[in-house]
């Protein structure tokens, strides 16, 4: 029930409050409102720009009138616009804060602490000064939905020292640093966002960070669209990660996390990069082309990657393992060569570093090259390399995945029309022969 109206001031009149026809209080400024309202009254806020710093301490509501002009509050840089410290509900305004000077220290829009749930909603955000909003401290959640987070100085929204809650279903833009940041061992669940064109990554996961991330339009940003750094354990799955200046989802610095089920392309350096001690679980993951590979993974760090495919560049050598690790953290991939203008070709010498179970498939209209050449070098037996039907086979298409005296594998026509590289199987007598049907059993 409304109990309290705020009315921007007029130019010159005191502070203080009156009467309205509804018999509800109407008071000066939201501050004032705040601090004459009991526990669970609604604050209820009439269009205009408010120059104030708002600190609420109780259960309440503090919410922008329903109206075709906008209520704006604007904060000074000497703390939040609002700070939160009570379960409360902040919804229907333009919250932003005022330039801060070069030894201002970064602060926040809404900063929200105290072992408290706060729910903002339907509000425009953003801050001159430092972050737009900041939930931090143990048992500290906040639902922050449907609302535009933009042009910060700092984070779009940063959870950090144990918050939890979601953010679901925003529009995050033009940040300075990250669009999200889950920082010392925050553990959020970030879903349905649309997070964009910021000047640092679009999701950053640090310092035992954990938390969900599902479901997200990431796209844009000038670092990577999902790093995960210093211990960082998020589980990352079915986000649209795309058009990044830097990688699509970078983890290095000891991070880890699961990395499940994406969509990765046309991101300016690699798909998926992994260095500096990191061991994510990479899985069934959808890595298209991009300015750089779809795969890179630095030596000192145990990933794990299976189950993922891999569209390849034109020359296919876009994957960069380190070979001791090869059989370890890389199995049961596939590798798409799609057509292209030139069509994609699998050329005499690729090292594609796939162990057992793994996949080449080119689609329909690519070349295979072998020339009798190794081009599964590092790969193990059991590796199979696919044409799709309408694609054209060099005569001259036996090949060897390993060096010297290693098995032998053919192209050969496979069980739906298209063609199938076997490695061939060992005989009772110990010799491996090649068949001519992959389906045959050796005699």
């Amino acid at each position: 029930r409304a109990r309290a109206r705020a009315r921007a001031p007029a130019s010159g009149s005191a502070p203080g409050w009156v009467l309205d026809r509804n018999g509800r209080r109407v008071f000066a400024s939201i501050g004032a409102a705040v601090a004459e309202a009991s526990a669970f009254d609604r604050v209820l806020v009439e269009p205009g720009v408010y120059h104030e710093n708002v600190a609420i301490d109780k259960p309440m509501e503090v919410c922008g009138a329903e109206s075709t002009s906008p209520v704006v509050v604007v904060g000074d840089c000497s703390a939040a616009t609002f700070w939160v410290t009570a379960s409360c509900r902040l919804c229907n305004m333009r919250l932003t804060q005022e330039e801060a000077t070069a030894e201002s220290p970064i602060l926040a829009t809404v900063l929200v602490s105290g072992g408290t749930l706060v729910l903002i909603d339907e509000c425009d955000v953003s801050s001159q000064a430092g972050h737009a909003v900041v939930v931090k401290g143990p048992r500290t959640k906040a639902i922050v939905t449907h609302n535009v987070i933009h042009e910060s100085r700092g984070v779009g929204v940063l959870y950090c020292d144990e918050a939890g809650g979601a953010l679901t279903d925003n529009v995050i833009f033009g940040n300075k640093r990250a669009g999200v940041a889950i920082l010392r061992a925050g553990s959020p669940t970030v879903t349905g966002n649309l997070i964009e064109k910021g000047e640092d990554s679009g999701v950053l996961v640090s310092e035992l960070g954990r938390g969900r991330v599902e479901g997200n339009c990431i796209r844009g940003n000038t670092r990577a669209g999902v790093a995960i750094l210093q211990n960082g354990q998020p589980h990352v799955v079915d986000n649209t990660i795309v058009g990044g200046q830097d990688s699509g989802v970078l983890v290095c610095e000891c991070g880890e996390g699961v990395i499940e089920h994406n969509y990765i392309a046309d991101n300016r350096i690699a798909g998926i990069a992994v260095c500096s001690g990191a061991s994510p679980h990479v899985t069934r993951n959808e890595v298209g082309k991009g300015g750089g590979r779809s795969l890179c993974v630095a030596d000192g760090c145990r990933p794990t990657v299976d189950h993922n495919c891999f569209e390849a560049t034109d020359d296919l050598v876009n994957i960069s393992v380190p070979h001791q690790l090869r059989t370890v953290i890389v199995r049961s991939n596939t590798l798409v060569a799609s057509v292209g203008e030139p069509p994609a070709i699998v050329r005499a010498g690729t090292a594609l570093p796939f162990a057992a179970g793994g996949e080449m498939l080119a689609k329909e209209g690519a070349h295979a090259q072998a020339g009798g050449a190794s081009f599964l070098r590092g790969a193990l037996p059991g590796f199979s390399a696919t044409i799709m039907k309408g694609g054209v086979v060099a005569p001259d298409h036996i090949v060897t995945p390993g060096v010297g005296a290693g098995p032998r594998a053919l192209m050969a026509p496979g069980a739906k029309g298209g063609w199938v590289m076997r490695a061939a199987p060992r005989c009772a007598d110990g010799e491996r022969r090649l068949l001519t049907d992959p389906s045959a059993q050796a005699r």
